[in-house]
């Protein structure tokens, strides 16, 4: 391998990581959503491509690295531009990580051409199993979070791939006068996720990420474990939904021609948009829009933001991704800014498939005061 040196890099090149993904065991080519959240020792699939800025033609190598100090060296296609990689996971901590990937040039310059990041989850942190108890752990299962945005799902609320799921409940052992141990989730495929059981109050927490699912709806299977790590003889399902990614808004997207069906709503401070006088909130408060939004094609709209922009200011609009309910209904909840005496234009901006263009839709006019 070429010797690389991160402190040479002198500029950045065009390339790109373009595919991402992880062999996760199951029949069939399941195509996972990014960013790339897969559990821990999975083997990591990478490739992209990549030009010499000098040349214009193959660069002289290819370097891909790992968190900023561990170099990789891909194979290289036959056209010297494309290049894959498989990477262990196994030695990698869990949490997050970083790919870069760096063109040598002729003029033996390294350039930057893409990074691309990914996470790594523990899914198989319980106990061995060393049996299953006669009796029964009285358990009860609260309603899951999204612990990405901190919002309850409510039954048949769906969430993003991208996002993780908080289960979270008690439970209680009367023989023992406690509760369990240790909480183990187990999917329809034999994944595993676990959490203990010591919060205050015999409470449990187990995070799942929801990336590793397919979209559609699954079934969690709940089981508590003792110190011992045998497994009770009762157990409590949960179901959820999947849908697409949440992405960030693409800022290359022109505006359409015209503006999607669409019903928003201000529940905190008026029945119905737009209004025709201004909405007066205060600063620092917190304003909750929820309505409901189609794409022009008339389908259910996957992504869809609240645009709030500064009147007279010459700023971007600041945009907040809405979180589905159900259907093409969608909530969103986010900060006023702090800037009193401030006016602003809150719009409804609903994103087209292929993300080339969106729909706008003006909803009121805000007044922010101190």
């Amino acid at each position: 391998m070429h010797a690389f040196d991160p402190g040479a890099v002198a500029g950045k090149t065009r390339g790109a990581i373009d595919h991402i993904d992880y062999v996760d065991g199951m029949p069939g080519l399941v195509i996972h959503p990014r960013p790339a959240v897969l559990p821990h020792g999975a083997p990591l699939l990478v490739s992209g491509w990549t030009v010499d800025p000098v040349s214009g033609g193959a660069p002289q190598a290819i370097c891909i690295l790992l968190d900023g100090e561990r170099p990789l060296e891909p194979h290289v296609e036959d056209s010297r531009t494309e290049y894959g990689l498989v990477l262990s996971t196994s030695d990698l901590p869990t949490g997050p990580h970083e790919l870069r990937a760096y063109a040598l040039s002729e003029d033996g310059s390294w350039y930057e051409s893409a990074v691309v990041a990914f996470r790594l989850f523990d899914h198989h942190r319980t106990l061995p199993e060393s049996g299953t108890l006669a009796r029964e752990l009285e358990m009860l299962l609260e309603e899951p979070l999204d612990a990405t945005t901190g919002l309850a799902l409510p039954p048949d609320t769906p969430i993003r791939a991208n996002h993780w799921i908080l289960f979270r409940g008690w439970t209680f052992d009367r023989t023992l006068g406690r509760g369990a141990e240790i909480i183990m989730a187990a999917d329809e495929d034999g994944r595993t996720w676990s959490g203990p059981a010591t919060l205050e109050d015999r409470g449990f927490e187990v995070i799942v990420p929801a990336a590793v699912f397919g979209r559609g709806r699954h079934h969690l299977r709940l089981t508590g474990l003792d110190a011992a790590g045998r497994r009770y003889a009762n157990s409590i399902e949960s179901t959820f939904d999947v849908i697409a990614a949440e992405r960030p808004f693409p800022l290359t997207a022109r505006v359409a021609g015209s503006a999607p069906p669409f019903a928003a709503r201000l529940p905190e401070f008026r029945t119905s948009l737009p209004a025709e006088a201004p909405v007066v909130l205060a600063s620092n408060g917190r304003l909750v829009v929820e309505g409901w939004a189609l794409d022009e094609s008339g389908v259910e709209a996957d992504e869809v933001y609240l645009e709030l922009t500064a009147s007279g200011a010459g700023v971007p609009p600041l945009r907040y991704p809405a979180h589905p309910v159900d259907n093409s209904r969608f909530r969103a909840t986010f900060n006023v800014p702090p800037h009193p005496n401030a006016v602003y234009e809150l719009a409804l901006a609903v994103v087209q498939p292929g993300r080339c263009s969106y729909s706008r839709a003006s909803l009121a006019t805000l007044h922010v005061e101190g």
